[in-house]
């Protein structure tokens, strides 16, 4: 809607008519109010679209306070008019802040005028909002970071080797200097990385739930934000290879930086360093992946990441342990995306992941391996990458052998042997993928 524009005469606090564009000072006073009050509503609005927003911000940017202006360069008055009420407060000089309505009073008249000023409603931080002045504090020897990498023999009784990739994986992996697949090791899990896509083809991770593990796991508000960096050791092998934020996530508006091994999962350890080393580590760029906010969001529906939790507590892991698989699915076909300036990416449709532990069950040790696959294709195909809903995303319960056809990563035999959907698995189930709901969904046995 287009403003009216400004009547151009203004009756004087004496009666008599100031020339256009001349208000005398309390009526200037006035008026800038007015316009200070639309500024800061204009602040707190929210455009539809991005090139709207980015047009609003640019306005707000470059007008500054009218109370202010008022008070560098007062209005000129014509003949006659007084400078200033006499014997009144020099109103240029006061800051004005409003909780709830008010009543100006211009002049010495007495009448006034009253606003209902914007009411801000107090801000309450969430409780894992994050904290701006700090920082993640990350173990800058990358060269020790072999010994906090995964461990195969994590699980009490069960050996399990990271996995590997057959001729079917789309892309090839990053090599090391040893002319093989490089494993990356990280705090706690490691990964490979694939040098065509410029993503991780999967991560292998080892996580404690345990009251002794977490004593020393703090909020994620006490560790700092969202500080993702380059890991400098892929940067030096293999400069450009890594997706970063001016690459392609700054720009995006409902394309989020996902992590493939989760924050949570991370942040454990004996001590407070290993603990704090542990949640900054899952913040390199090699563990990042595009995934639509509302699946990475954790408040719009949180499912994918709750399977770990539900799993742990529903067959009760073994010294609280599980190890975890996960990756994107990297298929030819995937779409490209990107923003003027800047670099197409291909973004995985689908993301993989397998959670492993050993549960007691009657007396005995027993090995489980539950395989999920999370699909956004048709959402994506019908709205857009920035148009996503969470409730149109697709999440399945997969064997393991399905996961591997889909992927080209290979899991280890034992790993397949523990797959709670491999045949045969009886009249009344079926080795397909089942689609998840809720987590009561999930086959846990």
């Amino acid at each position: 809607m287009r403003a009216r524009p400004p009547r151009r005469t203004t009756r004087s606090p004496c009666g008599r008519h100031a020339n256009a564009g001349s208000p005398s000072p309390d009526n200037a006073l006035l008026t800038a109010f007015f316009r200070s009050l639309l500024v800061e509503s204009l602040k707190s609005n929210r455009m539809g679209r991005a090139d709207q927003q980015a047009v609003l911000e640019r306005l707000i940017t470059s007008t500054g306070d009218p109370l202010l202006l008022v008070e560098a360069a007062p209005p000129a008055l014509d003949d006659g008019a007084p400078s200033r009420p006499t014997g009144g407060t020099d109103m240029s000089s006061i800051r004005f802040e409003f909780a709830g309505p008010v009543t100006i009073y211009v002049g010495t008249s007495g009448s006034g005028v009253t606003v209902a000023a914007p009411v801000r409603e107090p801000v309450t931080p969430a409780d894992d909002a994050l904290a701006p002045e700090k920082a993640l504090r990350f173990d800058e020897n990358y060269q020790d970071r072999t010994q906090h990498g995964y461990r195969p023999s994590f699980l009490t009784g069960w050996r399990i080797p990271a996995p590997t990739l057959n001729a079917s994986h789309d892309g090839k992996p990053l090599l090391g200097a040893n002319g093989k697949p490089w494993v990356i090791p990280y705090y706690h899990y490691s990964l490979m990385m694939n040098r065509d896509r410029r993503l991780l083809s999967w991560a292998a991770s080892n996580v404690d739930y345990s009251a002794a593990a977490r004593q020393h796991t703090k909020a994620r508000k006490d560790y700092g934000g969202e500080d993702w960096r380059l890991d400098p050791r892929v940067a030096l092998a293999k400069p450009g290879l890594q997706i970063d934020d001016p690459q392609f996530y700054e720009p995006a508006k409902k394309i989020d930086r996902g992590h493939i091994v989760r924050r949570e999962d991370g942040a454990w350890g004996a001590t407070d360093d290993e603990a704090e080393f542990g949640n900054s580590d899952t913040y390199h760029w090699t563990n990042c992946t595009p995934q639509s906010f509302a699946f990475n969001q954790s408040k719009e529906k949180g499912l994918w990441g709750l399977f770990e939790n539900h799993i742990q507590k529903a067959v009760v892991a073994e010294g609280g342990r599980m190890s975890i698989f996960a990756g994107p699915v990297l298929k030819p076909a995937d779409p490209k995306h990107g923003y003027p300036g800047r670099e197409l990416v291909q973004v995985p449709m689908e993301f993989w992941k397998v959670v492993l532990c050993v549960s007691t069950e009657n007396g005995k040790s027993v090995r489980r391996a539950y395989g999920f696959v999370f699909d956004q294709t048709k959402n994506i195909q019908e709205r857009g990458f920035e148009k996503m809903n969470m409730d149109d995303f697709k999440i399945e319960q997969t064997p393991l052998t399905q996961i591997t056809a889909k992927t080209g990563v290979v899991f280890p035999a034992t790993v397949r042997a523990a797959d709670v959907l491999k045949p045969p698995l009886g009249p009344e189930r079926l080795a397909l993928a089942r689609p998840i709901a809720s987590l009561s969904d999930v086959v846990l046995r």
